[in-house]
């Protein structure tokens, strides 16, 4: 049943991605080449404001979908509606917390903008419409964690998928028959209402423990605030490290700068979404292969995951960086185009994000919780650090390079958790493995982009083609070269088959 809904929930999950993609492209492509790239910078930027106020809300989410586990299984109806009851009076005040801190930085928003050819009243304004979707979200959106804890995620997606086409084909118009943001914004705002509703009222019905009013005991509630406390510095280091940046560069470079970023953070979300559909569920078993078997079965565990996701990971970094440039120009125009340096830097961002995913599950399942804590507000204060220093001398790769470093130092630290204190063995092997991934990648990459040059001159939809068929290609042949007789090619061979054959490709 659990392996039912796990394929059920990832096919959905990359349903969604790919309609994500291609209904996303169609909304940025419009809007950029209706408003332009500065209307896209403040639109960045905001995004970023507003999720640093939302730290707030860190780790309640998670703590009480991991509540939910147990009493969902059992059919414990009271527990469910109690803890359910207690999350919403939690974000009301989440709700109320967010909007005054929004409002409380509506006075300092022309010392984060620099070099704007907005009006600040007109920013302002702006920035109050960010705010209030923000705000209005958390009145719904506790309610969607009971669908994701009962593994019938897929409901919502599926909402989120048809939603999506529905409100890029709203903006698309009102961009074409107004050319006006304001207006583009009330549209998304009240979409955004009403898709909630929507959802939240979906919820209710397959759930009607929720109209229920019973009351979480203290203990209990005292329970699932001591799992937030655990739970909330990783999020918040995950918050600076990802939102800040945008921020930076509209401080010390411009608006249109963050804009011409933005482009390139979508380009890489949109793989990462889909990479994130095979780490997904990994968690939960981890955790029990940690709980159940031995030490080093945990070691092989990690090695196999790593290999695993490294595959796909490998693919996509030569690609992105092959082929980010040529599909920037071709897309939008060469004006929206950084430098191959500044591609490099990103794609290496991108690589550690990914790899990183079995060692960062492993820490979170291993309980050593405290530790973590420390090792987060580490990253997140040296990610500011660093990146304020070298923007000064790089400019925006030096913002890029900021977050690499800082994610370096969290890997470092996190491994020898891991590894020297909790498994018990030496991290070494670990540095190791990570070394030599990316030095795979690295040559897969110099291939690739050489051969890709060498044959096509001009940027074309043709090149872009055909780069992307020869990154897939050599990089394979690259992976079975070096992986041939590896434990982790015969594990992930295997775990091919077993998916093939659940979902009617092979058969036995």
């Amino acid at each position: 049943m659990r392996s039912n809904f796990i394929i059920k929930n990832s096919t959905w999950g990359i349903v969604s991605q790919i309609c994500n993609i291609v209904f996303g492209f169609i909304g940025r492509t419009v809007f950029i080449n209706i408003l332009g790239g500065d209307y896209l910078g403040i639109s960045g930027l905001f995004t970023n404001i507003l999720n640093i106020l939302s730290l707030s809300e860190l780790g309640f989410s998670t703590a009480v979908a991991y509540n939910l586990y147990k009493p969902l299984s059992s059919g414990d109806e009271r527990k469910i509606s109690a803890i359910m009851n207690f999350y919403k009076n939690v974000y009301r005040i989440v709700a109320l917390t967010v909007l005054i801190l929004g409002l409380g930085v509506v006075p300092f928003l022309e010392f984060l903008i620099n070099e704007s050819p907005f009006d600040i009243n007109f920013l302002r304004f702006v920035y109050f419409l960010y705010l209030l979707k923000t705000v209005t979200s958390y009145l719904f959106s506790y309610n969607y964690t009971i669908a994701t804890a009962d593994q019938h995620n897929y409901v919502l997606v599926n909402i989120d998928s048809v939603s999506r086409i529905v409100l890029t084909v709203l903006n698309v118009v009102a961009l074409i028959l107004t050319h006006n943001y304001i207006f583009y914004l009330l549209i998304d705002i009240v979409c955004s209402l009403l898709i909630n509703a929507v959802k939240s009222f979906i919820v209710k019905k397959r759930y009607p423990i929720l109209r229920k009013k019973y009351v979480l005991e203290k203990e209990e509630k005292d329970k699932i605030v001591r799992d937030v406390k655990n739970i909330f510095m990783g999020k918040v280091s995950t918050v600076i490290v990802n939102s800040t940046d945008n921020i930076i560069i509209s401080i010390f470079i411009n608006t249109l700068s963050v804009g011409i970023y933005s482009n390139y953070n979508m380009l890489i979300g949109y793989v990462n979404g889909f990479i994130a559909q095979l780490t997904s569920s990994t968690q939960a078993s981890l955790g029990n292969i940690f709980a159940t078997e031995t030490k080093e079965y945990g070691i092989i565990s990690i090695r196999r995951m790593m290999f695993i996701i490294f595959i796909p990971v490998s693919i996509c970094a030569t690609c992105l960086f092959c082929c980010l440039n040529p599909f920037i120009e071709i897309w939008i125009g060469n004006q929206y185009v950084k430098s191959q340096i500044f591609v490099g830097i990103i794609v290496l961002n991108f690589f550690l994000m990914t790899i990183r995913t079995p060692l960062w599950q492993g820490v979170s399942v291993s309980g050593k919780f405290e530790q973590d804590k420390r090792i987060a507000i580490i990253g997140a204060i040296s990610n500011l650090i660093i990146s304020l220093a070298l923007v000064q001398i790089f400019d925006i790769s030096g913002v890029i390079l900021g977050t690499v470093l800082s994610q370096c130092i969290q890997l470092v630290l996190k491994a020898k958790l891991l590894f020297d204190d909790y498994l018990e063995s030496s991290s070494i092997m670990y540095f190791k493995l990570l070394l030599k991934y990316l030095l795979i990648v690295i040559i897969e990459v110099i291939v690739t982009y050489c051969i890709s040059n060498f044959i096509i001159g001009n940027e074309s939809i043709v090149k872009l083609f055909v780069s992307c068929l020869i990154n897939v290609g050599i990089s394979f042949i690259i992976i079975f070269v070096i992986f041939k007789n590896s434990d982790e090619l015969q594990y992930a061979k295997g775990i091919s088959k077993s998916i093939l054959k659940k979902v009617g490709v092979l058969h036995e």
